[in-house]
C-alpha cells in the first residue's frame, strides 16, 4: 500500500490555507460543494459536481481531528475504501506557510488493504486540486 504525502511551501498566510480549508465556500472552489463544519466529530460530504475539477467523485468524510490553524484530520470514504486526510499546517522555512497533505490508511470495505489505483478525487489527484 502506498500513501500519499505531500508538502507545500505556500506564500499565503497560515490563517489564508486555513480558511480555504475549513471555509465550506473556499473549499468547495478547490474541493467540490460540501456540507463541511469544522468541527469535532461533524459528518460531511464533499465532491460530487459534474464538470468540476473533482468530477464526480463524492467523498463522505467525518472530522477525526481538529486543532484551529495547525491541523484538520478526516475519515475519508470515497467508492468502497476508507482512508484519512491529514492536513497540518506549520510556519514556512521563508515566511507564509508550510502544508503538509497526509492521504493514508487505505482499506476497502471488509477490511482488506486497498490497492492503489484510485485517484484520490479522480482527476490528477491531491497537487492538481491544490493548485486549481
Amino acid at each position: 500500500m502506498r500513501d500519499i504525502d505531500l508538502v507545500f511551501d505556500l506564500e499565503e498566510s497560515a490563517d489564508k490555507v486555513w480558511r480555504a480549508l475549513t471555509t465550506p465556500a473556499l473549499l468547495a472552489r478547490w474541493l467540490g460543494p460540501n456540507d463541511f463544519r469544522a468541527e469535532l466529530g461533524a459528518k460531511f460530504s464533499v465532491g460530487g459536481a459534474p464538470g468540476a475539477v473533482n468530477d464526480n467523485a463524492t467523498a463522505d468524510c467525518e472530522v477525526l481531528a481538529i486543532e484551529e490553524g495547525r491541523l484538520l484530520r478526516l475519515s475519508w470514504r470515497e467508492g468502497d475504501v476508507d482512508s484519512v486526510v491529514t492536513f497540518a499546517l506549520e510556519p514556512g522555512i521563508c515566511g507564509g506557510v508550510r502544508l503538509r497533505l497526509t492521504h493514508d490508511g487505505f482499506v476497502a470495505h471488509g477490511g482488506l488493504p486497498a490497492p492503489l489505483v484510485m485517484d484520490p478525487v479522480r482527476t490528477g489527484g491531491w497537487r492538481m486540486q491544490w493548485a486549481a
